[in-house]
């Protein structure tokens, strides 16, 4: 399993232990492991762990190793490969504050996919912003991004989830053929967005 994590995972985000059946999988410029994804195998079910200091939450129990694999993965990239803001974020919000919605859209549109986002209806697989008067929520597989959140703010986080999934969609297309068997993406995407497996 660890070969798996170690063919996947770069050194440069990542530092990648071993000790009596369990992984640790913490930030490469970490020198104490408060904050660390745990990968326990010594039972039949493997179960992935996310630990932040004293604050332990189970993401995933499984028997299969390659969804584990890739779980933990997923997990360690979320929490130790933040993506950078880019300069599109401000760009975006004064074109909401000057109410150019169109052009906002326009902005979206040249980013993404229109399989990464909605605008006005709720897509369960999409990153969907439904505006109501002046606020808007975004959500998510049914969950709540930004809940009744002013225009601008609203936007920024369709925007930044948006290139959220279609980072990690890449990304495991780039790396499921390290694992043998079938990944199910949608899950992996799913747990990069939300931190957890629904």
């Amino acid at each position: 399993m660890i070969q798996i994590v170690n063919s996947i995972l770069s050194t440069e985000i990542c530092t990648i232990n071993e000790k009596n059946k369990k992984i640790i999988i913490m930030s490469a410029i970490s020198t104490f492991p408060e904050d660390y994804v745990e990968v326990d195998y010594s039972e039949k079910q493997i179960k992935i762990k996310e630990i932040h200091r004293s604050n332990e939450k189970t993401v995933l129990e499984t028997e299969d190793a390659n969804r584990a694999s890739m779980a933990a993965c997923v997990l360690a990239l979320r929490l130790f490969c933040p993506l950078k803001r880019d300069e599109l974020v401000e760009q975006l919000k004064t074109i909401i504050k000057e109410n150019l919605f169109e052009d906002a859209h326009q902005l979206l549109e040249n980013h993404f996919s229109s399989d990464d986002y909605s605008i006005g209806a709720e897509c369960y697989d999409k990153v969907s912003l439904i505006k109501t008067g002046d606020t808007a929520d975004v959500k998510y597989h049914s969950e709540y991004l930004a809940q009744s959140a002013g225009l601008p703010r609203a936007y920024v986080v369709l925007y930044n989830y948006c290139k959220k999934k279609s980072f990690i969609e890449s990304w495991c297309a780039e790396n499921i053929v390290l694992v043998e068997g079938p990944v199910d993406i949608n899950e992996l995407v799913e747990l990069y967005m939300l931190g957890y497996i629904k």
